[in-house]
């Protein structure tokens, strides 16, 4: 669901790279709240942009 509400105003690849960051904040809230916020943002983030070839 979250995927489609933001590809409604940014390209499908942010898109996506949204969403695994807002599902990787979900998933640290709830089972690992010790790691840090940078690398739930980032991990997410940098898979998607290596994955587009970007």
């Amino acid at each position: 669901m979250l995927t489609e509400v933001f590809s409604a105003h940014v390209d499908s690849t942010v898109a996506t790279a949204l969403t695994a960051m807002f599902d990787g904040l979900l998933h640290q809230a709830l089972v690992s709240p010790t790691r840090p916020v940078r690398a739930t943002f980032e991990d997410p983030l940098r898979r998607v942009l290596m994955e587009a070839g970007g």
